[in-house]
């Protein structure tokens, strides 16, 4: 009978915009047709389950682009210091980011689906950076 297996499934509640202290699951590298990422999962503060669920970094398709390419780099680097991650793409890695806390904002992509929209760096690197004059100033 058409039907009989349905089982109703519900989304997720939204996350508002703003800020929100999240933290990681384990990343993983997705590929589709030319595109490559790292699909990164977040959990809100006190466990809450909250849509967006993840966020993405896309490496760029044309290396030779030198936009492309800066663009790649600044949000990984963006990631990397809030989360307070080693710098490595290393697959074998990826269980050291899970646990991670950090601070995003959420806020509305072109389309108006709410997305990480930035990635505030964390008290720990911005100490460390202190510490080196002249690198970061």
């Amino acid at each position: 009978m058409f039907g009989e297996n349905f089982t109703r499934l519900e989304s997720k509640p939204l996350a508002s915009a703003g800020e929100h202290t999240v933290t990681l699951g384990i990343p993983s590298i997705k590929q589709k047709g030319m595109y490559t990422w790292l699909e990164v999962p977040i959990i809100y503060e006190n466990a809450e389950e909250l849509e967006p669920s993840s966020f993405s970094l896309f490496e760029a398709v044309d290396k030779n682009d030198k936009k492309q390419v800066d663009d790649f780099n600044r949000r990984a680097t963006a990631i990397f210091d809030c989360f307070d991650i080693e710098n490595s793409f290393d697959p074998k890695r990826f269980p050291l980011w899970k646990g991670k806390r950090g601070k995003i904002i959420i806020g509305e992509d072109k389309k108006g689906f709410l997305v990480v929209k930035k990635f505030i760096k964390c008290q720990a690197v911005i100490d460390r950076q202190a510490q080196q004059p002249g690198l970061y100033q």
